[in-house]
């Protein structure tokens, strides 16, 4: 998918942030969350330094709490109070890239936290505080 959502005359565009969080939604029971548009940055930045002219895939978006409980359940590593609940984070991996350029670049920007999850071959990006964890 791809949508202006930002614009300098306009700011964030609400109806763009509305179609991105619908894509972003909880694919396991359809829930929606407006989505922040500071990790929506994150992306797009990472896309810029890295020049990437290949979609990035977006493992997880959006997860409401009754997922993401069902999520901690079952796998190891997924956190109780995880951004995602607050549709501030999206797990991501870049067709053809390697991961490991991926969370070198988002630790760059300094914006958020960064996990780096090379087994699964994704990047978890966020909005909270800055940290890196692997």
């Amino acid at each position: 998918m791809r949508r202006v959502y930002w614009t300098p005359r306009d700011g964030y565009i609400r109806e763009s942030i509305s179609e991105v969080s619908w894509a972003l939604r909880d694919h396991h029971n359809d829930q929606v969350k407006q989505f922040d548009p500071s990790v929506l940055d994150q992306l797009y930045a990472l896309q810029l330094q890295l020049g990437l002219g290949s979609p990035v895939n977006v493992i997880s978006g959006y997860r409401s709490p009754a997922t993401n409980g069902m999520l901690c359940e079952r796998r190891r590593g997924v956190a109780r109070n995880s951004y995602h609940i607050q549709a501030m984070a999206m797990d991501v991996r870049v067709q053809g890239g390697r991961v490991s350029d991926l969370c070198r670049a988002a630790r760059s920007l300094g914006a958020g936290g960064v996990g780096y999850y090379p087994r699964s071959n994704f990047v978890h990006i966020d909005s909270g505080p800055v940290r890196y964890w692997s």
